[in-house]
């Protein structure tokens, strides 16, 4: 228990540089890119195995836009990194309130998350009355990332569903947007995490301690082992935190925020092209990951202005961008009417609907996401949160 107590001192005490914060923002959006990268590849051009003329240019292509799942995995421990110190702050210092965190945590997810859903639905029934279902939205063509009948997950209780984040556990995902089995891992890790800190904490009475060591036994048994799996994927981002600083410059920090990199990169590498165990190729990129974030945020030079501003204005449409570009590329993928063979020209197109996608995204983020404090603000002061 005092180790614990250390621990909640630490994260009071501990905070990021601004240079740290920057190379976060930086990270999320390399990890978006990540994302809409392979679902463009696999919705525009065609499998390796079928393009007859290979060449180092096409490698290079197909190699760049194959990290789709590890960059959610990166996503996981950033959000532990981000999350988890901030609960045990609000422990230590005996702020704690489940109300105020709840609305925080929820809002923050479904403000984007519901116009999201309305989103998909639009995109998905209007191809539907367009196209029909003979091709990828009756799952006659299935390949990533929608390799289903997506007209069969078009329904009011499974929209519900994801508003609630039951999918994966109780619902599948809604229509073409298959990016979001990931948001229901993120809603209970949420509320897993606080759960088991105050248990293991002395700072509540006996009675809440034991209130939210059942609340965490529900939420386990009710998320199942498919997503409990993953969740200390999620607390490694927060160990990470607590790591004694680097206190070392100039070469040595260099060199050691370099040879993290490429053991985070050849880990990436691995875990897509050889490892054949899902899970052990997803603890491991984590742990690779959280040694290069770790190289990272400590004792990080300053950097520029301009490089602050673009990750910044990057990171702020990331999580938009990857619950709305799915739906969106679909449509247009049948509209086209199949996939390309990679020529040079394809490839520029397939470039050209990414940054449409990317364009796209940052609209809906400026009317939902960019005012996720002034609706949730708004929502407590309805609800008489404000004053407490």
């Amino acid at each position: 228990m005092t180790q614990f107590k250390q621990l909640l001192k630490k994260a009071h005490d501990k905070g990021l540089s601004p240079a740290a914060s920057a190379h976060l923002d930086a990270t999320r959006s390399i990890a978006a890119l990540a994302v809409l990268l392979m679902h463009a590849r696999h919705l525009f051009l065609s499998d390796w195995a079928q393009v007859q003329r290979k060449n180092i240019g096409l490698r290079l292509v197909y190699a760049a836009s194959n990290f789709g799942h590890q960059a959610v995995i990166v996503f996981f421990v950033l959000s532990g990194f981000l999350i988890g110190p901030s609960v045990l702050r609000a422990i230590h210092t005996q702020r704690w309130s489940a109300s105020r965190y709840f609305m925080r945590r929820f809002f923050r997810l479904e403000v984007v998350l519901f116009p999201a859903l309305l989103l998909c639905a639009a995109w998905d029934l209007g191809g539907i009355h367009l196209f029909g279902l003979g091709g990828i939205y009756g799952g006659h063509e299935t390949f990533y990332p929608v390799g289903y009948n997506i007209a069969a997950r078009l329904s009011w209780p499974v929209f519900a569903g994801n508003a609630a984040f039951l999918q994966t556990i109780r619902l599948p995902t809604l229509g073409s947007d298959s990016p979001l089995w990931s948001l229901s891992n993120e809603f209970w890790y949420y509320m897993l995490f606080p759960s088991i800190a105050i248990l293991a904490s002395s700072f509540h009475r006996k009675r809440g301690r034991i209130l939210y060591g059942i609340l965490a036994c529900f939420i386990a048994w009710f998320i199942g082992t498919s997503l409990l799996l993953y969740f200390p994927i999620w607390v490694i981002g927060t160990l990470v935190f607590y790591l004694p600083k680097w206190n070392r410059s100039g070469v040595l920090r260099v060199a050691m925020l370099a040879i993290s990199a490429a053991v985070f990169g050849g880990t990436a590498i691995l875990a897509r092209l050889y490892w054949t165990n899902g899970l052990v190729a997803d603890y491991s990129m984590s742990i690779a990951f959280a040694i290069f974030l770790y190289f990272l945020v400590n004792n990080t030079p300053t950097v520029s202005d301009m490089y602050s501003n673009i990750a910044h204005e990057m990171a702020s449409s990331s999580y938009t961008l990857y619950v709305v570009h799915t739906p969106f590329l679909v449509f247009i993928a049948v509209w086209i009417g199949g996939r390309w063979t990679p020529t040079l020209l394809h490839v520029a197109y397939a470039i050209l609907l990414v940054c449409a996608a990317w364009i796209y995204a940052h609209l809906i983020h400026m009317l939902f996401e960019a005012h996720t404090d002034q609706i949730r603000t708004w929502t407590e002061r309805k609800l008489g949160m404000s004053a407490r």
